[in-house]
This record gives C-alpha cells, sequence and structure tokens, in this order.
C-alpha cells in the first residue's frame, strides 16, 4: 500500500512529490495526497502548500492517532487544493512498528455524479450521501439536480437525521424532505469494523405519493 512505500517510511520530502503526483495521475479520483507527521505538520504533497501547514486537528488524523489504524474523515474542503473531498488517513509506521507519519487521500466527492449518471429512478426520487456529522457529501436529486435545495457540505434535514439515527436498520422510514415533501427514506449504513460507529451513509428516497401509487397498482393488478 501507499503507507509502505521506501519514500513514504523514510518520509523523504523530495521523493514523494513526484511520486504522489504519478498516482494522482493513474487515479484522479483522489485530489491530493498527503504525507505528514505524527503532529500533523505536512511534509509533502502531490501539489504546493501554504507554509506552516499542520492537519492534526483534522477528524480523520485524530482517528489514526488513536487507532493506528486507516480512518475515513468526514466532509472537507481540502485545504490544498479546495476542492470538496471525504478525506481518508492511513498510518506510517517505522521499524519498531511505532508511528512515524501519516498519510491521507481526499476522494473527490464529484465523482459520485459519475457513479449515477447513468441511474434512472421515479421524478423526485433521490440518492444521497451524508457522513457520521449528517453532513452531505453528495445528492442527485432525479431528473434534474437541484444543489441550491441540497447543498454539499450541508447539514441534513434536523429531523431526517434524527429519524436516521433511530429509526430500526435496514428498514425505511417516513419524513419531510429538504425541499417540503413527504418522503420514504431506506439508509445504508458503512462501517470499518462491524462493531463501529457508521462513517457514511447511504440513502435512496421517493416521494410518499409516487409509493402510494404504485402500492394501489400492485394490490389492484393481484
Amino acid at each position: 500500500t501507499l503507507s509502505r512505500l521506501p519514500a513514504v517510511r523514510s518520509l523523504d520530502k523530495n521523493a514523494c512529490p513526484p511520486l504522489f503526483r504519478e498516482l494522482l495521475s493513474a487515479n484522479p479520483f483522489y485530489s491530493d495526497v498527503i504525507l505528514t507527521s505524527p503532529t500533523g505538520k505536512v511534509l509533502a504533497s502531490a501539489w504546493s502548500t501554504p507554509s506552516g501547514l499542520n492537519l492534526s486537528d483534522s477528524p480523520y488524523f485524530i482517528e489514526v492517532l488513536r487507532t493506528k489504524a486507516f480512518a475515513v474523515g468526514g466532509f472537507r474542503k481540502s485545504r490544498t487544493t479546495g476542492i470538496n473531498v471525504l478525506v481518508c488517513g492511513y498510518p506510517v509506521f517505522g521499524p519498531q512498528r511505532e508511528l512515524i507519519g501519516m498519510v491521507s487521500t481526499g476522494l473527490r466527492l464529484s465523482i459520485f455524479d459519475e457513479i449515477v449518471r447513468d441511474v434512472s429512478l421515479p421524478a423526485g426520487s433521490t440518492i444521497s450521501m451524508a457522513d457520521r456529522q449528517g453532513l452531505r457529501l453528495f445528492h442527485r436529486h432525479f431528473p434534474d439536480p437541484k444543489p441550491d435545495v441540497y447543498p454539499v457540505g450541508e447539514p441534513l434535514r434536523a429531523g431526517i437525521w434524527k429519524q436516521l439515527l433511530e429509526a430500526p436498520k435496514g428498514l425505511p422510514f417516513f419524513g419531510i424532505g429538504a425541499d417540503g415533501m413527504r418522503r420514504m427514506y431506506l439508509i445504508q449504513e458503512s462501517r470499518l469494523d462491524p462493531k463501529a460507529e457508521p462513517y457514511l451513509y447511504v440513502g435512496v428516497s421517493l416521494l410518499e405519493m409516487n409509493v402510494l401509487i404504485q402500492a394501489r397498482r400492485s394490490l389492484y393488478s393481484s
């Protein structure tokens, strides 16, 4: 993996930037690759970074320090590229398995537009993603996007977030969306470990009236 490459493990400030740029060229869905010290000081990046930049206050950084394992953060506007990303952090270990640094990568949130580009859902339906804090990572309204109604980086509607956390896992629930329409929601959670808290929520919503219309059609045809 990236954290095991010789240039990374030796914390080579000169060798890492061109290596990181090569990795980005082959994996354009990432916005940057950054190497930091255990104190959060940026040692190397695929792109130029502001002098003295420190990432020790980042949630993913704190989690990697705590667990000494891979961690996923939440929504973030990259401090090096200004792009909306979901950041992941990897520990870098020395010869005695001591933590000597950290590598982080920012997944471009715009990649999800490409993923759902050919998806077809009934008019008024949505596909959305949120981080563990309830901040919107992605939202697609069908048939037309509505970024002004569902802005990325903003919190989900408080009532929906509360229902999402309290609803029985895997079962749909009904609520009022950001557009004021009553909807049926179905949420899938993602965890790094079965005992860990979810770091990602992926949901689909359908207008309640469309659900009822389809239910009546099924009832009458049976």
